[in-house]
């Protein structure tokens, strides 16, 4: 597999939402916010990726990435060509596991937090987390 390194200082854009999609990455080290942005011009932080976590897998099946990944602070990035990571996965099923149980734990975090966001009451929100 083609693996590529990018090092990202703070501020810095890895993909603009709506960009063609080219690959998914791996945070080998800082901080990468995930973020949206509405025709509105609203902005929505989909979550944090840290050190050790992948991002931007919706990229596999999809042609455009639909959010904005940027650097929170200074960050090396592995790059996985989509092809390539897709062979892979094929190829290693013990890697297509340990992919799914991270997409898993990153989808009941954001369960959780829409389950907060329901919650008009501070009061309420704070005694759901204990």
């Amino acid at each position: 597999m083609a693996i590529t390194y990018e090092n990202l200082t703070p501020g810095q854009i890895l993909f603009h939402q709506g960009d063609f999609t080219r690959a998914i990455f791996v945070v080998i080290s800082g901080q990468i916010r995930l973020m949206h942005y509405t025709s509105a011009g609203q902005s929505i932080k989909h979550y944090e990726v840290r050190t050790g976590e992948s991002f931007a897998e919706a990229a596999l099946f999809n042609e455009f990435y639909d959010c904005t990944a940027i650097a929170d602070a200074p960050s090396r990035i592995a790059t996985f060509p989509k092809p390539a990571f897709l062979a892979t996965l094929r190829q290693y099923p013990d890697l297509s596991e340990v992919l799914i149980a991270q997409l898993a734990r990153r989808f009941h975090q954001v369960k959780v937090l829409l389950e907060l966001r329901s919650i008009r009451s501070a009061r309420e929100r704070v005694l759901h987390l204990n």
